[in-house]
């Protein structure tokens, strides 16, 4: 079972560890169309799943192998990345998960990492996250948030 003190430890990684993952989650290719101009509660998907806690861009903006990055951060300090190809991606630095709500329902699942050079502690705690997150499909809203901001 992971621990929360495990999580926390993964929160605040150092700046290099971002630029050494690339981050693979092929999403809704039709949310391509609106980049770069993501407002509150425009996000949606074919789903009707709407991302309720969406925020104004930060302004801040990365390329990853010629992938570009928009990195949003929400109210309790989680980010959001949405890639120019669609891709979309709501995690919770380095947490490792997917989260939107549906409904009453916060539907959580893991991401998938490619890590390069990551320090080999980094890496296994990350997978830890992720393989308990894949089997976490479905949680209570709220209950996520104990995990990851607590």
């Amino acid at each position: 079972e992971i621990k929360v003190a495990e999580i926390e430890e993964l929160r605040e990684p150092e700046p290099s560890v971002l630029a050494k993952v690339e981050i693979l989650m092929h999403y809704r290719r039709g949310l391509r169309d609106k980049f770069p101009y993501l407002k509150e509660k425009a996000v949606r998907d074919t789903t009707a799943t709407s991302i309720t806690e969406c925020a104004i861009p930060t302004c801040v903006r990365s390329f990853r192998k010629g992938k570009e990055m928009h990195i949003f951060t929400l109210s309790n300090g989680t980010n959001q990345f949405f890639f120019d190809d669609g891709s979309v991606m709501f995690f919770s630095l380095p947490s490792c998960m997917i989260s939107y709500r549906k409904g009453e329902e916060l539907l959580v699942h893991s991401i998938p990492l490619i890590f390069n050079e990551l320090d080999e502690g980094f890496k296994e705690k990350v997978q830890m996250v992720c393989e308990h997150y894949s089997k976490v499909l479905k949680v209570k809203p709220g209950e996520a948030e104990r995990w990851l901001l607590k």
